[in-house]
């Protein structure tokens, strides 16, 4: 699923690269996107760390 919507917003950035300001909207875009993975990735270390101590 993460796979499909990186390319879909590889895709979407393609197709306005003629705008000036495209690429910093991308690099805006792409870096929300890492920072919420990275939060997600967070939380589940987190829960799998819960889980194996209530186990």
């Amino acid at each position: 699923m993460i796979n499909q919507a990186l390319n879909g917003l590889k895709r979407l950035l393609s197709f306005k690269e003629h705008e000036p300001d495209a690429n910093s909207m991308g690099l805006t875009i792409i870096m929300r996107m890492e920072r919420s993975l990275q939060q997600q990735a967070g939380l589940n270390r987190s829960q799998e760390t819960l889980n194996s101590w209530f186990k």
